[in-house]
């Protein structure tokens, strides 16, 4: 199978295109054999390890996304959603609606039952309170950048979340 260097391209752009739609790993086996029969020139092998790089990071970040239960209406639960962009931290959001009071029902009751937004799931663990989410987001993922380890840089970082 004769390919030339521009229809490479198009086979890494519609595999690129396959890792975001976050297709099976058969379409991985299928674009490694296709770079076999295709011999891709040095620059398409630099292009096909920053694919390979996004894909392992989307799976990563599949398996260790968090749940956050709130509504963006509250500060706090603003807070929450731009510190997680902010660490880059995967998450799914459950809007539990204020106004509607949705934080008083049985069922928000059983993952915080002081009735208040915002609270996380990660697993079966279970947090509230908009700073002890973020923190522990960013121990999780090792942001150390947002979350310093240090700790008398931690301690002046505290002192102005309380």
């Amino acid at each position: 199978m004769a390919v030339e260097p521009g229809q490479s391209i198009i086979y890494l752009l519609v595999f690129h295109g396959m890792i975001y739609s976050r297709d099976s790993c058969s379409h991985i086996k299928q674009f490694l054999s296709l770079i076999v029969v295709a011999s891709i020139t040095k620059f398409c092998w630099i292009v096909v390890s920053e694919v390979l790089t996004i894909w392992l990071q989307i799976k990563r970040s599949e398996a260790i996304q968090m749940e956050l239960y709130m509504d963006p209406i509250t500060v706090n639960c603003r807070k929450v959603l731009a510190g997680m962009k902010l660490i880059g931290a995967p998450y799914s959001v459950t809007k539990v609606d204020y106004f509607q009071g949705e934080q008083k029902s049985d069922a928000y009751l059983k993952i915080n039952p002081n009735a208040k937004i915002p609270a996380m799931k990660d697993g079966d663990l279970v947090i509230w309170e908009s700073n002890a989410i973020l923190q522990y987001a960013a121990d999780k993922l090792g942001r150390a950048q947002a979350y310093p380890t240090d700790l008398k840089t931690r301690a002046d970082i505290n002192q102005w979340l309380f």
